[in-house]
């Protein structure tokens, strides 16, 4: 075999036992939902009223008042007062609210997130930690010493 196939051969092999993926964790999504109960105040629309009255005139010129016809809705009350020479007309009308209860209902989503999960492979354990120190201070001993050994 030359020595390109050889190479690439340990390449792959290289890549196939390396660390293996991070896994991927969905996050649970939090639903949450507020329902309010409100009161709307409505106005309701202004009434009306159509009166027709039909006039004449006697032969000593008086206005006479032959005959009335009223019609109006359930708001409107109407006052028709005749006297010698003038007719009076009072209109009242309701101007009335009324309260329509309402259920507001508002819902929040947490959009969905990817994690990954980590995962420790391995810890070192106290004592490994402590030989771990011992061996870094032993190599820093004998380091110095043979840098004093080479200066003297």
């Amino acid at each position: 075999m030359n020595r390109v196939t050889v190479i690439s051969v340990l390449y792959i092999l290289l890549l196939a036992t390396s660390c293996k993926s991070i896994p991927i964790q969905e996050v649970p999504v939090k639903t949450q939902t507020i329902i309010r109960e409100r009161v709307v105040p409505v106005t309701v629309s202004a009434d009306s009223a159509l009166i027709n009255m039909l006039l004449s005139c006697d032969s000593s010129n008086q206005v006479m008042l032959r005959e009335l016809t009223e019609i109006k809705s359930i708001g409107v009350s109407t006052d028709i007062k005749q006297r010698s020479d003038s007719l009076e007309i009072k209109f009242k009308t309701r101007h009335d609210t009324i309260y329509i209860p309402l259920t507001d209902t508002v819902v929040i989503q947490e959009k969905p997130v990817m994690v990954e999960k980590t995962e420790t492979v391995y810890k070192m354990k106290s004592w490994q930690k402590t030989f771990m120190c011992i061996g870094i201070a032993l190599t820093i001993l004998i380091i110095l010493t043979i840098v004093y050994k080479l200066i003297k």
